[in-house]
């Protein structure tokens, strides 16, 4: 056998070695009632699959480590996981559902509830009113308070990374990508603190003024 035949053998193997793990996972997911219906995504160090939840009828997404092994991508998928249940039970950010774990199996999967679009999406095909872009701006600056009160920075924000949940009518802040647990708390951060107290104060003064005058959520429809 040449070179090329031994190194394309070793590659059939790797591929088969991978459907099979791959396979694998996915029986695992069915049996805590997570049944794979399609990818749809692919980031740094996840890929996302949409999901149906057969114990409550429910359509959820997963967000699968690509590889366990990978010391840079097992602390990134950490991270979020994490962040995503410090802000649990919030409803301006997206919710973590439940977690999954077999190193046997390579795999490592946060549930997360299911959103159909993005904001990129939305502007694309929309061209919103003055309304709902208050409404927008209203839900928006909750998720980065919720992000704030609880300690969390984000490098930024992108279009991408603010999903829209249909059911809900709700935006949701799911961009995880630069954030980080700050070790002090708000009170003990210095330079902006009583900037950003003046911020929410103003915010809340405005708030009351944009729902005296509509019902923001009743005007979220896309």
């Amino acid at each position: 056998m040449d070179k090329e035949s031994i190194i394309k053998s070793q590659k059939q193997l790797q591929e088969q070695l991978i459907k099979s793990n791959k396979n694998l996972a996915f029986e695992y997911l069915k049996k805590h009632n997570y049944v794979i219906l399609q990818k749809i995504g692919h980031e740094y160090f996840t890929e996302t699959f949409t999901a149906f939840q057969s114990n409550n009828n429910h359509i959820v997404a997963i967000k699968k480590l690509i590889d366990m092994n990978n010391k840079e991508y097992l602390d990134a998928f950490t991270k979020e996981k994490n962040l995503l249940k410090t802000i649990k039970k919030n409803k301006y950010a997206l919710q973590i559902i439940d977690e999954l774990e077999d190193k046997n199996l390579d795999l490592a999967a946060i549930i997360v509830e299911h959103c159909d679009c993005d904001l990129a999406e939305i502007l694309d095909l929309n061209k919103l009113t003055f309304v709902q872009l208050i409404a927008l701006a209203f839900q928006l600056l909750n998720g980065l308070l919720v992000f704030q009160l609880n300690g969390i920075i984000n490098g930024g924000i992108k279009l991408q990374g603010i999903l829209y949940n249909q059911q809900k009518n709700m935006f949701l802040l799911a961009d995880f990508g630069q954030s980080q647990i700050s070790n002090q708390t708000l009170l003990q951060s210095s330079g902006s603190v009583f900037s950003f107290f003046q911020f929410v104060n103003q915010y809340k003064f405005y708030r009351i003024n944009i729902l005296k005058e509509i019902s923001v959520i009743d005007h979220l429809k896309f």
